[in-house]
């Protein structure tokens, strides 16, 4: 109320029993913000891997670590090593389609960089 009347007169009454200080503030935060569950997680998770935005994300984070997988795969959301080969095959197709340049640690990337980070 009193953020209604600030924005159409540009003064706030003080003296508002509005600003109620036994306000349940845990109460007006959950209705703000209400609490995460596992299920909002997986279903998060569920929706963005194999999207549009996943893959703008991956090649975003391809250009800035410079093809480096292990910081990709660090950084991605909702990534584990069990993702890598399906994150690999979006960024090849990526670089195949000439959309991002073919960084040497991305492409020559050892197998034993591959082994470490899979142990990790």
């Amino acid at each position: 109320d009193q953020r209604a009347v600030y924005d159409e007169q540009g003064i706030v009454d003080e003296e508002s029993d509005t600003l109620d200080q036994d306000r349940n503030w845990e109460e007006h935060w959950r209705r703000l913000f209400p609490k995460i569950t596992l299920q909002d997680i997986l279903d998060f998770e569920k929706q963005y891997k194999g999207s549009d935005e996943e893959v703008e994300d991956l090649k975003r984070l391809y250009l800035q670590l410079e093809g480096d997988m292990d910081l990709i795969m660090e950084s991605a959301l909702c990534c584990t090593y069990e993702d890598e080969p399906r994150v690999k095959e979006i960024l090849q197709k990526a670089i195949d389609a000439e959309e991002v340049p073919a960084y040497k640690a991305f492409t020559h990337e050892s197998a034993k960089k591959k082994n470490n980070r899979k142990r990790k």
